[in-house]
C-alpha cells in the first residue's frame, strides 16, 4: 500500500489461491509472478501442479519470469516426521514440518512461533506435493517455458542438488 502512493509506480499484489489465478487474472499481462515460502507445496495434486504451471505461461507476458521458492526435498529425508528450515525474523519463527504416512502421502505443518513463545498453527496438516527440481523442469517445459535456472536463495548463489536446503527457481 505505501508504494501505491508513489507517482508512477505500477506494482500490484493479489493474494489468492494459486491455482485460481487464471480465473480472475488477465493474459499475457504480468512480468513477474511468485510463488515464495512453498505455497506451490499448497497444490497437492499433481494434475493441479500441472495446471498451476500452464497458468503461470499464460499470465505471464512475452519474457516474463515466474519465480518459486521452496525447500530443496532431495536433501531431507523420507522419515515418517521431517523438520524443514526454519524461517525467522526479530518477531516471528515460522516453523515447518513434513509427515509421511505409512502409504506415502505427505502433509504439511507450518507454525508461527511469537516473540513471546506461543505457536500459531498457518497450515495444518495440509496434503501435499513434495515438488522436486527435475520435475519443475518437466512441468515447466511442458508448459512452455523455455528457461529453468535454480539457485539456493535470493543472492542467486549457486544451486547444489545435494547440499542446497532451499530452492529459487526462476522459469521464463
Amino acid at each position: 500500500n505505501r508504494r501505491r502512493k508513489i507517482p508512477g509506480t505500477t506494482i500490484r499484489f493479489f493474494n489468492m489461491a494459486i491455482i485460481e489465478m487464471a480465473r480472475y487474472l488477465g493474459a499475457g499481462f504480468y512480468s513477474v509472478i511468485y510463488c515464495i515460502n512453498n505455497r506451490i507445496a499448497a497444490i497437492h495434486d499433481i494434475t493441479l501442479m500441472r495446471k498451476f504451471f500452464f497458468d503461470c505461461k499464460v499470465l505471464l507476458q512475452e519474457g516474463g519470469s515466474l519465480i518459486l521458492q521452496l525447500p530443496n526435498y532431495l536433501v531431507y529425508s523420507e522419515e515418517p516426521v521431517c523438520k524443514l528450515p526454519e524461517n525467522q525474523s526479530i518477531r516471528a519463527k515460522l516453523c515447518a514440518k513434513i509427515f509421511t504416512s505409512p502409504s506415502g502421502e505427505k502433509t504439511l505443518l507450518q507454525q508461527i512461533e511469537t516473540s513471546n513463545g506461543k505457536l500459531v498453527s498457518v497450515v495444518d496438516h495440509e496434503a501435499i506435493v513434495t515438488i522436486k527440481p527435475e520435475e519443475i523442469r518437466e512441468l515447466a517445459k511442458e508448459a512452455g517455458f523455455k528457461n529453468v535456472e535454480f539457485f539456493s536463495n535470493y543472492n542467486m548463489e549457486s544451486f547444489n542438488p545435494e547440499t542446497s536446503q532451499n530452492i529459487l527457481c526462476v522459469l521464463s
